[in-house]
């Protein structure tokens, strides 16, 4: 059957002086029909299927502004995603009921980032943003629950980049990075399943990038010049 999703949202925004703004956003999201994938008894094959209803409600939070040679962006999220009808899957450890309330994995509960950066002249200017996530559910996992001994969910990370830029024109741009400065491990997708060399029952994990670093040159075509907290 179709998927029919139905949305409602709304929000404020305001400023707590002339350089300093907030805004608040809510949502709701019931879905319909909502498809699943199914697994069969081998967990990495399966077919997909209606479900019931599904909701993801939640609420957004952001601030922003300059203070003299400071700017910052800070963005939080929360969202609540859950199932809302009863269904069984086939799992590691058999067939499970799934049942409403339970949270739909692949979707951390709370994000964060931030943004700041600081002006050293009006040509040069250094930067960072911290990325940050709770935990979330694996595939195969969607009832919540340990599984044949495996943990069901994907533990949280929190990630630092840094950047520093020099306009040497108001067209042409240096520029420096790191990502993942601390070299963290995580990961942003498990499922759980069963390892075909050792016949053991695992969650398998996406491995996370690694430190990375780039220096580079860009140039600008026209349009408005972005300002730094505009930036990735």
């Amino acid at each position: 059957k179709k998927v029919v999703a139905k949305t409602w949202e709304g929000g404020v925004r305001g400023k707590f002086n002339q350089d300093i703004n907030w805004n608040i956003g809510f949502y709701d999201t019931r879905t319909n029909n909502d498809i699943q994938f199914i697994y069969a008894s081998n967990p990495s094959m399966g077919y997909f299927q209606n479900v019931g209803q599904t909701e993801r409600k939640g609420i957004e939070i952001g601030l922003h502004g300059k203070v003299e040679k400071l700017s910052f962006a800070a963005n939080y999220g929360f969202v609540d995603a859950t199932y809302e009808s009863d269904f069984d899957v086939n799992t590691i450890d058999g067939s499970k009921p799934v049942i409403k309330g339970n949270r739909i994995p692949g979707i951390a509960r709370q994000t964060f980032k931030l943004r700041t950066s600081y002006e050293i002249t009006p040509t040069w200017n250094v930067g960072g943003n911290l990325v940050a996530a709770t935990g979330q559910y694996a595939h195969g996992a969607e009832n919540n629950q340990v599984l044949a001994g495996v943990s069901p969910k994907i533990p949280g990370y929190a990630i630092l980049n840094l950047d520093i830029n020099y306009n040497l024109t108001l067209n042409w741009n240096l520029f420096a990075k790191i990502n993942n400065v601390f070299d963290k491990e995580y990961s942003t997708f498990g499922q759980l399943g069963q390892n075909i060399y050792t016949g053991e029952n695992e969650q398998f994990r996406t491995p996370s990038a690694p430190r990375a670093g780039w220096v580079g040159v860009t140039y600008n075509f026209g349009g408005s010049k972005k300002t730094d907290i505009d930036k990735d």
